[in-house]
């Protein structure tokens, strides 16, 4: 949803309908001025949205013809099926643009200097609902402040399309982060929300997936990422990874780059292992090497533990002996 768009829409159909609300005759004998000089306050809410925009106060002047069919001050939005029982005045409203909307609204004059109503105005992007109040504080001339309206109304517009624009920037921004990070599970996530939509982000981060740097990002992960682990990757972006693992691995070697040797590369962990730790005891091993000595030390050491054949228990020999007597 896009409340500000919307919301631009609705100010504009709101001054129609104050120009439709219908004046005393007596009122628009008296005055010389050629326009009525009212304060409107709006609150506009939209639905599905847990907040309420605050109210917004303007000054609107509108004709002394208000009795005839309301004529809209630019070309966007026009109202049609006017209809007045009494002090009250009813009508149906549609803007062009974008989104283009479609909208109803009730207004009743309670004295010749005030009114209330409210309008319901949707578009594919959501529902604006608007309570609407007015007084009337003086006279105005109605054709200045018609140019006025078209000014200010260009200026909403455009205020709404930078603001717009902003946004769909930040979020193309963080779309791209997700590409960065490597960040599969979110960013699919954000797909299905049509909010990472604008360009191939997936076959982006596939892309980097496939480079030395981007696989060992990932396999640094190992598994414990749901969603973002090496395997759910490689699947995902149909990368056969044991080229690449080969290549980050004999270039970690080559640098000695212990975090990426200890989480990505068994053989290449191995060799330097064998190079600088001096087996398997690590516990004097001091320096840039101590860390991965010892981390490799005690894995080694668990994966021997892991290898050797359990000892033979009391019942194992009993067993054994009970085989060699009964056949």
């Amino acid at each position: 949803m896009k409340p500000t768009a919307i919301a631009v829409h609705a100010a504009a159909a709101a001054t129609l309908v104050i120009m439709a609300v219908p004046a005393r005759a007596a009122d628009a004998v008296a005055l010389k001025e050629p326009g009525y000089l009212w304060e409107v306050t709006s609150k506009m809410s939209m639905e599905g949205m847990p907040m309420e925009m605050p109210a917004r106060t303007t000054k609107v002047c509108t004709p002394k013809s208000s009795d005839e069919t309301p004529i809209p001050p630019d070309d966007r939005c026009q109202m049609s099926d006017v209809r007045r029982s009494g002090a009250t005045v009813t009508w149906t409203v549609r803007c062009s643009g974008s989104p283009a909307m479609n909208g109803t609204g009730e207004m009743t004059r309670t004295s010749p200097e005030a009114y209330k109503g409210w309008m319901k105005m949707s578009s594919d992007e959501g529902t604006m609902n608007m309570t609407i109040s007015g007084r009337r504080v003086g006279d105005c001339d109605a054709t200045a402040a018609k140019k006025d309206f078209a000014k200010q109304t260009a200026a909403m517009e455009a205020q709404a399309a930078a603001a717009q624009k902003q946004s769909a920037d930040a979020q193309a921004q963080a779309c791209r982060g997700y590409v960065e990070g490597l960040d599969l599970r979110t960013l699919d996530m954000m797909t299905q929300a049509t909010a990472c939509t604008g360009a191939d982000y997936r076959a982006d981060l596939c892309k980097r997936f496939g480079t030395d740097e981007g696989y060992a990002v990932v396999c640094q992960r190992k598994d414990n990422a749901p969603g973002n682990g090496l395997s759910d990757l490689a699947k995902a972006c149909g990368t056969d990874v044991a080229p690449i693992k080969q290549r980050v691995c004999d270039a970690a070697l080559a640098k000695e780059s212990l975090d990426v040797l200890g989480k990505c590369c068994e053989e290449q962990a191995a060799v330097l292992a064998e190079k600088v730790c001096g087996g398997l005891d690590t516990s004097a091993k001091q320096g840039q090497y101590g860390g991965f000595c010892a981390t490799y030390g005690q894995e080694a050491m668990a994966g021997a533990k892991k290898d050797q054949p359990k000892p033979e228990t009391k019942k194992d020999k009993t067993k054994k002996g009970l085989k060699g007597i009964w056949p």
